[in-house]
């Protein structure tokens, strides 16, 4: 059962400011939810769904409306999760797509790890940077050895730069050495 937190306003006139808010167990929220006045504002409460299984759920105080609205995404998101179950791929609402923007960036691909992704990214351009700060000879060397979509070995640079394979991998190991000292 996912642990749940309860914020009731004080003052219910008052905007959501960090003092005007009661936090409140299971039993002591109920307690208020049975009297008089937590009757008489019952349908100003709203669930916020929790972001993982060790997130606390949180039904917070936001107003007849604000409420409605909120309880009204939870349905529509409940229902988008029945239909994945059942038909095995992901459904995506119109309404996040118009909102959202286009539909690639709105639909995600379970598949990618975005930590991954944004490290490996960031490695990438951090790679970039040093190799630009190399002699233009040895930028010519790694990006042809490396960084080309379809990378040259050490004897087929050799043969084209009129160059021994084995000179070719000296150059190599130097312009890789000088790039590990700067990336560290």
């Amino acid at each position: 059962m996912r642990r749940k937190i309860y914020l009731v306003k004080k003052d219910e006139n008052k905007p959501c400011a960090p003092d005007n808010w009661d936090v409140m167990n299971g039993k002591k929220f109920l307690s208020f939810i049975r009297s008089n006045e937590g009757k008489r504002r019952g349908k100003g409460f709203a669930t916020l769904r929790a972001c993982s299984k060790d997130d606390y759920m949180i039904v917070i105080e936001c107003g007849e409306e604000k409420a409605k609205k909120i309880r009204k995404e939870n349905d529509r998101s409940d229902y988008l999760r029945e239909q994945e179950k059942k038909k095995g791929y992901d459904v995506c609402s119109y309404e996040a797509i118009t909102e959202e923007g286009p539909l690639e960036e709105t639909i995600g691909d379970p598949n990618v790890d975005v930590e991954e992704f944004v490290v490996n990214l960031e490695l990438c351009r951090q790679v970039r940077r040093c190799v630009s700060k190399l002699s233009e000879d040895e930028q010519r060397l790694i990006k042809a050895l490396y960084l080309s979509k379809d990378p040259d070995t050490e004897k087929e640079y050799g043969d084209v730069h009129s160059l021994s394979q084995q000179t070719v991998h000296n150059r190599k190991v130097r312009a890789l050495e000088k790039l590990r000292k700067m990336m560290l």
